[in-house]
C-alpha cells in the first residue's frame, strides 16, 4: 500500500482508547496477531489494502475516526462530546 490511511501510531492510540490488547484487536478486526504486531511496531511494515480495510471497518464501528486528506488524523469514542476538532486545535501562548 503506497498511501496508508492509518498509521501505526494512530492504531496504537485507537487500541488504547478501546482498552484492548493486540490479541483482542487482531481477533476482533480479523487480522492475525503477527500482522497487527508487525504493523504497530512501525519500521515500514504496512498493511495490505484488504487488512487495512478490515481494521478501519472494525475501528469505525467502535470509534469516530477523523480524516484529513484521506488519512486518519484523530479519533474519539463514539458519542463523546468534543470542544473542537483535533485537526484544527492550535496551542495558544498564555501571557
Amino acid at each position: 500500500m503506497a498511501n496508508p490511511k492509518i498509521s501505526a501510531r494512530m492504531c496504537r492510540a485507537a487500541r488504547a482508547l478501546l482498552g484492548q490488547t493486540q490479541a483482542k484487536l487482531a481477533e476482533a478486526s480479523g487480522l492475525s496477531l503477527a500482522t497487527l504486531r508487525r504493523f504497530e511496531v512501525g519500521e515500514g511494515h504496512l498493511l495490505s489494502d484488504k487488512n487495512e480495510t478490515k481494521l478501519l471497518d472494525y475501528l469505525s464501528g467502535k470509534l469516530t475516526l477523523v480524516y484529513k486528506d484521506d488519512r486518519v488524523t484523530g479519533l474519539f469514542e463514539q458519542g463523546a462530546r468534543r470542544k473542537s476538532s483535533p485537526v484544527q486545535v492550535k496551542k495558544e501562548k498564555l501571557p
